[in-house]
């Protein structure tokens, strides 16, 4: 079964770029790996945000882990999964 994305594209305000290797998570990608990513993305933009995915009774997104480590110190129902990176010019053109 193929995971269904829920994000709209032409509507999120930034990149989601996401591995995990049971949900569809973010933005789709052709990259294999977050170190692939990283090393195309920051010559473009200086603003990289991590994502942090709280996956108990439901999955939670978030920028910050400070709620998560709070939930659970140890680390066993959360971690970081992706990269967020701000809107591009062409977004400025998508959103009116």
């Amino acid at each position: 079964m193929t995971p269904r994305r829920i994000r709209v594209p032409g509507s999120p305000l930034g990149t989601m770029v996401c591995w995990h290797r049971r949900y569809a998570l973010g933005d789709a990608h052709h990259y294999s790996d977050p170190q692939a990513f990283s090393r195309e993305v920051t010559a473009r933009t200086a603003v990289i945000l991590p994502l942090y995915l709280f996956d108990h009774s439901g999955l939670t997104i978030s920028t910050s882990s400070g709620a998560f480590r709070a939930c659970d110190p140890a680390g066993w129902d959360w971690g970081q999964v992706g990269i967020s990176t701000p809107c591009t010019p062409r977004c400025g053109r998508n959103s009116a």
